[in-house]
């Protein structure tokens, strides 16, 4: 059975822990507060405001080198809610995928695609190129 690693411990962290744990999985927690854990999910889920994904990033790059990275944030502008705060030529993805130093995959769990194909770098050598469902 697949093994989880959620960064995060609020709605969304809790809600997707616990269909994962009723389906078997093993699922651990990373809070804030945690400042050196260890990551053992082969799949790591960051359920936490779009602004931490900086410092996870940098805290730990080399720790979620090997694994899956689902990033379900929402890039919104917290103070207005009517922006995203990435570039726009960009995207969260490809924030991420860069602040990674591109990981073997991180795509964001969204339901709107963006408006060219996902970000390539995070695609493992050899695959076929990853385009959104339109």
């Amino acid at each position: 059975m697949t093994t989880f690693t959620i960064f995060g411990s609020g709605a969304m962290a809790t809600a997707i822990a616990g269909v994962l744990t009723e389906g078997g999985a093993t699922v651990e927690h990373i809070g804030s507060s945690d400042t050196d854990a260890v990551v053992n999910g082969e799949v790591v889920i960051l359920a936490v405001p779009y602004p931490a994904l900086e410092q996870i990033a940098a805290q730990y790059r080399d720790k979620l080198a090997d694994k899956v990275v689902v990033d379900i944030t929402n890039p919104l502008d917290f103070e207005t809610f009517d922006s995203l705060v990435v570039p726009t030529d960009s995207s969260a993805a490809s924030e991420l995928a860069a602040a990674l130093t591109a990981p073997p995959c991180s795509l964001p769990a969204t339901t709107t695609p963006p408006s060219r194909p996902w970000p390539q770098p995070c695609r493992p050598a050899g695959s076929t190129p990853l385009t959104p469902v339109r």
